[in-house]
């Protein structure tokens, strides 16, 4: 496996993404990493190889689109000229095959990934981690950008926990809580605290080995 098609195997680890997210404006900002090197005909062709040994697979909306017959028909849908909104397109995700082939040269460590989201109506955080005090020091850091609030917290336990849509884990320990919107946490710059705070969000995010992008 080459730097391009471990970068775009690595984009989707966790999440699928439109394939158009891969050209443009904006690359590293949305993925926030350093740009694949590639123009829209090279992410076309190394799409195209990964369709081909089944690494990843192509959908739209619940259902899976076909596989292109030729490189002009994928060149379409990742060229600039053809975008429509970028989140109402085709996207990519990594097969079964493709995540364990991703597994191998980033060697994750699943222990260490937590799932976390925020939700609005209402203000609820999540994070899932198979390593229960990891969870817990992710939901009560200081850093945490949402601390909860007092009496909301719950606890779970998430069998066959799907913690990517491509990986089940046998066991996942959940924390649910509420959160005041008004009153997230932002060290100020500059400070000892905001430097900690990066230190913490560095260690949160650290569960494979990256390609160095």
């Amino acid at each position: 496996m080459n730097h391009h098609e471990r970068w775009i195997l690595e984009a989707a680890c966790t999440l699928r993404y439109p394939i158009r997210a891969l050209t443009g404006e904006g690359v590293q900002e949305r993925f926030n990493r350093r740009h694949h090197g590639l123009d829209p005909t090279g992410v076309a062709s190394v799409l195209r190889k990964l369709l081909r040994e089944n690494l990843i697979v192509l959908s739209r909306g619940h259902g899976e689109a076909p596989l292109f017959d030729d490189d002009e028909e994928l060149r379409r849908l990742v060229e600039v000229e053809y975008r429509g909104p970028l989140f109402k397109t085709t996207y990519y995700g990594l097969t079964a095959d493709g995540g364990a082939v991703w597994e191998s040269v980033a060697c994750p460590d699943w222990d260490r990934y937590l799932d976390v989201s925020f939700g609005t109506d209402p203000n609820d955080g999540e994070v899932i981690s198979v390593d229960s005090a990891r969870a817990d020091g992710y939901v009560f850091s200081p850093y945490q950008e949402h601390p909860p609030l007092a009496g909301s917290v719950r606890r779970d336990r998430v069998e066959s926990w799907p913690a990517t849509y491509w990986k089940t884990l046998p066991l996942g320990h959940r924390i649910r809580f509420l959160y005041d919107p008004n009153n997230s946490i932002e060290p100020e710059y500059g400070s000892d605290a905001r430097g900690k705070m990066l230190a913490w969000l560095d260690d949160a995010n650290r569960w494979f080995m990256r390609d160095g992008s």
